[in-house]
């Protein structure tokens, strides 16, 4: 889900860039769109690189 809402939020900071304007409202949203996509996608890669395996958590076979 985190790294979907950071695909998202990247989205809306180069819409916001693209369209925005030259002004600093427009770079101040756009921060703030591209630094919660990369607080985002960083914490759901840690979220992924800590998950136990799919087969740690099968029950052994007889």
């Amino acid at each position: 889900m985190r790294i979907a809402s950071a695909i998202v939020l990247t989205g809306l900071g180069v819409v916001t860039l693209s369209f925005g304007g030259k002004d600093r409202k427009t770079y101040g949203w756009a921060t703030w769109f591209l630094g919660g996509a990369a607080a985002n996608a960083a914490y759901g890669s840690w979220e992924l690189s800590i998950a136990p395996e799919t087969e740690q958590l099968s029950p052994t076979k007889p």
